[in-house]
């Protein structure tokens, strides 16, 4: 578990809430594809409820020759199809510490490239299962105090079947699931594994953090 005391002081703005309209159900292995839209759309206004994937990405990769011959764009194109779209963001190692609480604090995006099989064992069987999910806030335990784990966007389930998920499209994960997720894949990415956005996103829905309640609801601290 982590302290929340560990995120720096300075650190003043928030995270993403309520991000259930930007979950879209990939087909085939567009997992990088919808990860990437899903932060356009964080981070400008003027795309959201579009269907990017379709209407430019996959397109705008194959013009770059960065998709595969599964159809899965390549990692290395990124950072180049976000900057089309006026978002500068850099590749970090993972660090919960470091990297990903001081960013979601901020209010920055965060995609994570990591091992699916960590994330939903049931789910995907297949080990390793290489995904691209998008990371929008952190959850903690009742007392508001311990970090306990993530929530975020995966495109192969833009809906929640159990109720206890609380709401549809938003996924949350624990955060030792996001640690082995993303520490499978470092070493196919130079130990880079986790891309973040150099300024903050502009979704309008913000809280500092959820915390889980009595019976088992993340509910926003604002």
């Amino acid at each position: 578990m982590l302290e929340r005391k560990n995120i720096s002081p300075h650190i003043r703005f928030k995270g993403a809430i309520n991000i259930d309209s930007l979950s879209d159900q990939q087909i085939g292995p567009t997992c990088g594809f919808e990860a990437l839209e899903n932060i356009i759309e964080l981070c400008q206004p003027a795309y959201r409820g579009r269907d990017l994937v379709r209407a430019d990405l996959i397109g705008r990769a194959h013009g770059y020759n960065a998709v595969d011959r599964a159809g899965a764009l390549m990692v290395q194109c990124y950072q180049r199809i976000l900057y089309d779209y006026q978002i500068v963001a850099y590749w970090y190692p993972f660090d919960h510490q470091q990297v990903l609480l001081p960013a979601l604090s901020n209010n920055q995006g965060v995609l994570v490239i990591g091992d699916a099989h960590y994330l939903n064992p049931e789910a995907y069987r297949i080990n390793p299962s290489l995904h691209a999910f998008v990371l929008t806030n952190y959850y903690t335990d009742g007392t508001g105090q311990v970090i306990q784990g993530y929530t975020g966007v995966d495109s192969n389930f833009s809906f929640q079947q159990r109720p206890e998920q609380f709401v549809q499209g938003q996924n949350y994960w624990t955060s030792e699931a996001i640690a082995q997720a993303a520490q499978a894949t470092a070493p196919l990415y130079r130990g880079l594994s986790v891309l973040v956005t150099a300024g903050r996103i502009g979704w309008p829905l913000t809280a500092r953090f959820y915390r889980r309640i009595g019976d088992g609801v993340l509910q926003p601290v604002l």
